[in-house]
């Protein structure tokens, strides 16, 4: 056997070890994983100018293993970078979309390739993909910045228009959806209005579980950016109706898309507030409803939420403070301060906000800060700053 294939055979078998209940770490520090690097090194240093497609085939077998573990293999990149575009046009469209898709997990940006790629998948090649190969092929044109590229996105879209769809998973269908929007914000072409409409149809298609979790937070998010947003309404009540738990990042969505309408904010907050597990994140969400019933003039909508939380001993300092704000008194209410523990399961970020009440003083910005500070210091790392977007969030 040819070095290079013997090594992306090693790299293989690692790979797989890790469907077979291996730990990325485990495989990371296997002394064979090393050897299978220096091994893989030595090959390529021999195959240096060697573009035939078993070649080729080799390489990438090797790189779609080291992706899966997750471990950057600087030659092995190297050499994919410099592949000519022959030895891309000489590959069958499946093999090469695993090969872009493998590429893509290193987050690797800049440089030829993605043009080059964007280029070789043309209408023919495209339309020989399988489904799921057009899912991993979107998903890492968006990681790769190829949709702008000699109109990929288009080509991707007249051929997810043309694939049969049925047997894709939900969380696949969600995946398209997400990143096709991505690549086509609010754009009113046929071609993707025909696209949409198809994926919509697989989302909704009777007898298929709703989506929930991420999955729904993609189709959510996806849908009124593809001009669908009958279907993603449809989407929300069907996964409310059928299914549990929705997932923090389906209501997450549902919250930003209901900005401005307070009774569906306070719907949302509070089916959140109803699969949150500890207490202290249940009682921070209800808060967060009164807070924007209050806001919004909604009194008597704000005394039954804090009635509720009466009845279920979630009252916490915030709570307190925002009923005396409105002259409430609530009749059952815990014994102040009540909740001041966020309970078993708590998110960090959540106990630490718990860790803070119980040290700071009202009013007083610094003493807050000062025990998210303390938190983070002794309790558990907590993230403060970032740069751009992130860090003006933060």
């Amino acid at each position: 056997a040819l070095p290079i294939s013997a090594a992306a055979a090693d790299a293989e078998a690692l790979a797989r070890s890790l469907r077979e209940g291996r730990t990325p770490r485990a495989v990371t520090l296997d002394p064979a994983t090393a050897r299978c690097a220096q091994k893989l090194k030595v090959a390529l240093d021999k195959s240096r100018q060697a573009t035939d497609v078993d070649t080729v085939r080799h390489v990438l077998k090797a790189l779609s293993a080291f992706s899966k573990m997750r471990i950057i293999h600087g030659p092995l990149l190297e050499k994919v970078q410099q592949l000519p575009a022959s030895a891309w046009q000489q590959l069958q469209i499946n093999e090469l979309a695993e090969a872009i898709t493998s590429y893509a997990r290193f987050q690797v940006t800049g440089g030829p390739l993605p043009l080059l790629w964007a280029k070789v998948l043309d209408r023919q090649k495209l339309s020989r993909a399988q489904p799921r190969a057009l899912v991993n092929l979107a998903f890492a044109a968006v990681g790769l910045g190829m949709g702008e590229l000699d109109a990929l996105k288009t080509r991707l879209a007249n051929a997810v228009s043309s694939a049969d769809l049925s047997r894709l998973g939900v969380a696949e269908v969600a995946k398209l959806a997400w990143a096709l929007a991505k690549m086509m914000p609010a754009e009113s072409d046929d071609n993707v209005a025909s696209c949409a409409q198809k994926l919509a149809t697989a989302a909704l298609r009777e007898g298929r579980r709703p989506a929930t979790g991420q999955s729904l937070a993609q189709l959510l998010w996806a849908m009124p950016r593809l001009n669908l947003p009958d279907p993603a309404d449809h989407l929300w009540q069907r996964a409310a109706k059928e299914a549990s738990p929705l997932g923090r990042d389906a209501f997450a969505e549902r919250l930003r898309q209901a900005a401005g309408d307070v009774a569906e904010e306070v719907r949302v907050l509070r089916g959140l507030a109803d699969e949150s597990k500890a207490p202290g994140m249940t009682a921070a969400v209800l808060n967060a409803a009164v807070l924007r019933c209050a806001t919004a003039g909604k009194i008597p909508e704000a005394e039954e939420i804090l009635q509720d939380m009466a009845i279920k001993e979630l009252w916490t300092p915030v709570t307190y403070h925002v009923a005396k704000k409105l002259s409430l008194t609530i009749e059952g209410r815990p014994s102040f301060p009540g909740l001041v523990d966020p309970g078993q399961g708590a998110h960090k970020y959540v106990r630490a906000a718990y860790h803070a009440l119980g040290r700071a003083s009202a009013g007083d910005a610094k003493s807050v800060t000062a025990g998210l500070e303390a938190f983070s210091n002794s309790k558990g790392w907590l993230k403060f700053g970032a740069a751009d977007e992130k860090g003006d969030v933060l």
